[in-house]
């Protein structure tokens, strides 16, 4: 890993500015001749921005030139490094099978640093699984966090990322907690799923969202078993 480089984990809501953030990074990269690679996982074709091309694209615009690699094939990462690159971004981490940690595990081996961009929970507020992982291995945070648009106005920092299909909350499931992050067309506005940053204000825990917040770091096929919100 370059001299005094630590690992980064841009985290945050959604609209927050994570992959803005990371394109960021890539261009302080290019500036300082520092050779690098990007990844996007393939179930996430953000919403539409950047779709299944080979690029980041964040909503800004910027564009960073990427590798789409399979989500539940992490590993696949570590075949597409040569012996020049010295850094690693990622975006939306959280779509990826957690086995990504092994794989960012021995780029700090190779010392190659990782950047990697996500959200820090789910749309039940259940934190993805590798935040523990972030901590014990020295990770440097950067939180991001978008603005309330829950409700028309508040614009205060949105902590939380809410779902809704229409006007009415999208029921929680955890089996689906990497669902992809483009949101279909429909004519019909009750139908329609978006997301949204929300305030702990305004955030609401949707149906069979975990009813205690003691369980939300359990895995997804623990969370179908626990007492949930009915």
């Amino acid at each position: 890993m370059m001299t005094g480089a630590r690992p980064i984990c841009l985290l945050g809501t959604m609209g927050g500015g994570k992959t803005q953030r990371l394109a960021d990074y890539a261009d302080d990269f290019e500036q300082r001749g520092i050779q690098y690679i990007a990844f996007k996982p393939s179930n996430s074709p953000r919403e539409g921005i950047d779709g299944h091309t080979n690029e980041i694209v964040s909503r800004r615009r910027s564009r960073i030139p990427a590798s789409i690699i399979d989500w539940d094939r992490p590993e696949q990462i570590l075949d597409k490094l040569n012996n020049h690159i010295d850094g690693v971004l990622i975006d939306e981490y959280h779509l990826f099978d957690p086995r990504l940690e092994d794989v960012l595990f021995t780029l700090m081996r190779m010392d190659i640093q990782p950047i990697i961009a996500g959200l820090t929970a789910d749309y039940g507020a259940v934190p993805y699984e590798m935040l523990p992982f972030f901590l014990n291995y020295g990770f440097e945070f950067e939180f991001l966090y978008g603005k309330c648009k829950k409700v028309e106005g508040c614009n205060k920092v949105g902590t939380f990322n809410q779902a809704l299909k229409g006007d009415e909350l999208l029921a929680y499931d955890p089996k689906v907690r990497r669902m992809k992050g483009d949101i279909k067309k429909t004519d019909d506005p009750k139908e329609k799923v978006t997301f949204t940053a929300a305030c702990v204000r305004h955030f609401e825990f949707p149906l069979g969202a975990p009813k205690n917040l003691r369980d939300i770091l359990k895995g997804p096929e623990d969370l179908l078993k626990i007492r949930r919100v009915e």
